[in-house]
């Protein structure tokens, strides 16, 4: 009992010798320490002895932004309490809310949106509060933000939104929210990638489903002309080239160059691939652009079990 009394008289000690400093400006930084390390009663100490609570540091950082990028709930309970700004930027262009939402911070983003922090504000690459969330796969923050206002299909400058992140990064849960949500199917990158089309590079087969069945265009290109079906036959991805034939892709489309996704699998020796392309009716006597065959390709590169295949399948 005496050690613990002398161990919290020590605490009491350290919070009031963080705070100390009778001038302003010493206040300001002691309080930025006290929130950055997460110490309550050095905080309150701080702002009873005049620290400003919007206070930012040389990068622009606020007592709020350090309290919500640690999770540090009873700090930033405090100094919104006490009136501190939601929306100020540190000098990357981000607020409170990005940190939390980009770290997973449920109960700090609730607590910042209760304030008024704007959930379509934006980071100089035109990231947005929801597009973070979605990248780092934090479902429950994705849904606050979206209940809350958050546009669904905002875009980074990159043209990618929340729904394509998730996607790529295989989210299967932020992907389910976002499309109940009102997420476009069909939404493009700057380079013409939608999210099936990013799912079928990531081999991430439920997702791919999940889009299909909510309206994705599986036979939609990028600006490279290539479709799913093209890089999940160029990529070994077996069960997504099943589940997009099963949605209806076309096994026959081309690339730019001639190419289809038969003459891709067999390139790289996708027997399995090659298999259920036959299946679907994928042409074994297309030719690319340099009027070279899937057969070609397999003797060239001495596939015999996909030459033979090739050949059973009428391939000349």
């Amino acid at each position: 009992m005496k050690l613990l009394k002398s161990a919290l008289a020590a605490m009491i000690f350290l919070s009031i010798m963080i705070c100390s400093s009778i001038t302003w400006a010493g206040a300001n930084k002691d309080l930025l320490k006290a929130a950055d390390i997460g110490d309550i009663n050095a905080l309150k100490i701080c702002l009873e002895n005049g620290a400003d609570v919007n206070t930012q540091n040389d990068n622009g950082i606020t007592s709020l932004m350090f309290a919500a990028s640690q999770d540090h709930v009873d700090i930033a309970a405090e100094l919104l309490a006490r009136g501190a700004d939601v929306n100020v930027k540190d000098n990357d262009g981000w607020t409170a809310l990005f940190y939390a939402a980009q770290n997973g911070y449920t109960d700090i983003v609730t607590r910042l949106i209760a304030k008024g922090a704007d959930v379509n504000a934006k980071t100089p690459v035109g990231n947005t509060a929801l597009i973070m969330a979605a990248q780092y796969g934090h479902a429950d923050i994705v849904n606050l933000l979206i209940t809350d206002g958050a546009e669904v299909n905002a875009k980074d400058d990159e043209g990618r939104t929340a729904l394509s992140y998730a996607a790529k990064r295989g989210y299967a849960d932020v992907v389910t929210r976002l499309i109940a949500k009102g997420a476009n199917m069909n939404a493009d990158t700057s380079i013409g990638n939608t999210a099936l089309i990013q799912a079928a590079q990531n081999d991430h087969g439920d997702i791919v489903t999940q889009l299909i069945a909510a309206g994705a265009d599986v036979n939609a290109k990028d600006d490279e002309g290539w479709t799913a079906l093209f890089y999940a036959a160029q990529n070994g991805y077996a069960d997504i080239v099943n589940r997009l034939i099963a949605k209806g892709a076309d096994v026959n489309a081309k690339t730019p160059i001639g190419e289809t996704a038969l003459i891709l699998a067999t390139r790289y020796g996708y027997s399995d691939i090659v298999t259920r392309l036959i299946a679907g009716s994928a042409n074994v006597n297309a030719e690319d652009d340099n009027g070279r065959t899937a057969l070609s390709y397999a003797a060239g590169n001495g596939y015999d079990n996909i030459m033979n295949i090739l050949k059973t399948a009428g391939a000349k």
